[in-house]
């Protein structure tokens, strides 16, 4: 007989009659009696995916952490087979590329940033983790402890979340969750980290603000606000660091105050992944002491007052209930755990006995994964940095600007960000002939030819679907397509070029220098965004002939125009 899907714990009762014959001159031998059951595996509704470290040590292995959910939410057990597959991005990188082996990232003299992909089994379900590599500990004192960091934080939120659930379903045996917590906060050095740098050491030191003016990185609206937004996040961590230090005191009172902190801090984190706080490259480095200090100075003093409060809630209950989890707590402990027993006992049941846990943490699952998430976002901007840096060193080693983009029009503000489509928009450039400039090629190279160029080297990982020659020359024509329209996009030609100068017209305003060559885009800018975040764009301008001439500039530019 057949029985229809099963929630974990469940109980069904077959619809079926069972009819046994028995031979009644024979004794009945029940131990032969045999009911064997067979199941069809869990059905997975949704695939998570995180790593042990969101900054790993060059050569140092990262374990992968997927997790099957049912439709209910709750892990799939067994765990279903999942397929792994590192994602490379295409620029802002070095060395080595990262593999997948035994559920491991395994790297060597790796640097920057990448995603790893794990696709459920004969499924189509997906889901990806990013991750940063950074000098490992035995290069870099320095470095080190931002591995070990990294660790703690994963290994926390996991912690923090797998106990939030136990308190809501009440399983008790969950609670060896908080030993796991306060093992990872032991490992946190907040007075090491306070005199470190956030930024990986083997590119060098983070360049003055001046530095990337002079390579063409000007500032954007959103840079303000991205340090606006940065200040209150670290005043509102110092906040929830002061709060998780207290002694607890009323559970009741203590979960409201961290659904508070909680929704503050989501408002903040989305502003920083809004359009209006998201950071030009300028605005990374403009704030780069701030950005260094939430990692380095605020985020390990909150990871150990995450740990110690959890490891407080636990004990105090511990003694409340007569539940020895953590072991003793001490005299003092237990006479204050008694002396509180009236406020804080109110906050735990709810019908099924939680056992230990109380309903503050509870709350502090979801803390833990919007600390996570900020921390992430963080180190997203160190990627971006390492990105801009890579791009224009190789500019300024390899390619020589013997031509000079003056600025772009095309918007309301001179000093961007610039609108795309905006009617007769211009580039001006200096130091070339009018007769030079009409035969340019001009390249717009944002987020759309990066994430066409990615995309491509995820085709060539993937290969074509069959090993015949007709599926190869398919698997080809495909890749050439790709990176053909990513071309064809980022290749903007001007609808004519004129010379100004101050006595035949404006002469050039984003530089106010005298004479220049104006190339028009009567419709403006194609969108070259690829994205409702991108704002980047790196402008290239190159002349033909036996001597071409080249220039090169980074603008930002509105996504959504």
């Amino acid at each position: 007989m057949q029985v229809d899907d099963l929630a974990s714990n469940a109980v069904a009762t077959p619809t079926n009659t069972i009819t046994l014959r028995l031979d009644r001159t024979q004794p009945f031998l029940s131990a032969l009696l045999v009911w064997p059951f067979t199941g069809a595996g869990p059905t997975v509704a949704s695939l998570t995916l995180d790593v042990s470290q969101r900054m790993v040590g060059a050569g140092t292995p990262s374990t992968l952490l997927p997790v099957a959910l049912d439709a209910a939410g709750a892990p799939a057990m067994p765990t279903p087979a999942v397929s792994d597959q590192v994602i490379v991005k295409a620029v802002g990188i070095s060395g080595t590329s990262p593999t997948v082996v035994n559920g491991q990232v395994i790297t060597a003299d790796t640097r920057g940033g990448y995603a790893v992909r794990a696709t459920l089994a004969g499924k189509s379900l997906q889901a990806s983790a990013r991750f940063t590599v950074i000098q490992s500990g035995s290069q870099s004192g320095n470095a080190g402890l931002y591995s070990i960091q990294s660790t703690a934080q994963s290994t926390v939120q996991r912690q923090l979340t797998l106990a939030s659930n136990a308190v809501q379903s009440g399983d008790s045996a969950a609670l060896s969750a908080a030993a796991a917590i306060a093992a990872a906060g032991a490992n946190v050095r907040p007075v090491k980290l306070s005199d470190s740098t956030a930024w990986p050491p083997d590119l060098g030191c983070v360049p003055d603000s001046a530095k990337p003016v002079a390579n063409g990185i000007r500032p954007v609206a959103a840079d303000a606000a991205c340090g606006n937004t940065t200040a209150q996040l670290r005043s509102k961590l110092a906040q929830l660091t002061t709060f998780l230090n207290q002694a607890p005191a009323n559970d009741a009172a203590d979960a409201a105050a961290l659904v508070q902190h909680q929704a503050e801090l989501a408002a903040i984190l989305g502003t920083l992944r809004s359009s209006a706080g998201s950071p030009s490259e300028y605005g990374v480095v403009q704030h780069a002491d701030n950005i260094s200090d939430l990692l380095a100075k605020d985020m390990p003093v909150l990871l150990k007052a995450l740990a110690a409060r959890t490891q407080a809630q636990v004990n105090l209950q511990s003694v409340v209930r007569g539940a020895a989890v953590l072991g003793p707590v001490g005299a003092a402990g237990k006479a204050a755990a008694l002396g509180a027993a009236n406020v804080v006992d109110r906050g735990v049941d709810s019908g099924a006995d939680s056992g230990a846990i109380t309903t503050v943490i509870s709350k502090m699952g979801p803390i833990g994964e919007l600390v996570v998430a900020i921390y992430g976002d963080f180190i997203d901007q160190i990627e971006n940095m390492i990105i801009i840096m890579t791009i224009n060193h190789l500019l300024d080693a390899h390619v020589p600007r013997t031509l000079t983009i003056e600025g772009i029009v095309s918007g309301a503000a001179l000093l961007g960000p610039y609108a795309y489509h905006y009617p007769n928009s211009y580039i001006d450039l200096s130091g070339v002939s009018l007769a030079a400039a009409q035969t340019t090629d001009v390249y717009l190279i944002g987020g759309a030819a990066v994430n066409a160029v990615r995309s491509a080297a995820t085709k060539f990982l993937d290969g074509p679907a069959a090993p015949t020659i007709d599926a190869y020359f398919a698997f080809f024509d495909e890749i050439a397509t790709i990176l053909d329209t990513a071309y064809k996009a980022a290749h903007q030609q001007p609808g004519f070029v004129i010379n100004n100068s101050f006595s035949e017209n404006f002469g050039c305003l984003p530089s106010l220098s005298d004479n220049c060559i104006e190339m028009h885009y009567p419709a403006g800018f194609e969108n070259v965004s690829g994205g409702s975040v991108s704002f980047t764009v790196l402008l290239l301008v190159r002349t033909n002939g036996a001597k071409p001439q080249y220039g090169f500039n980074v603008f930002a530019f509105a996504p959504g125009t």
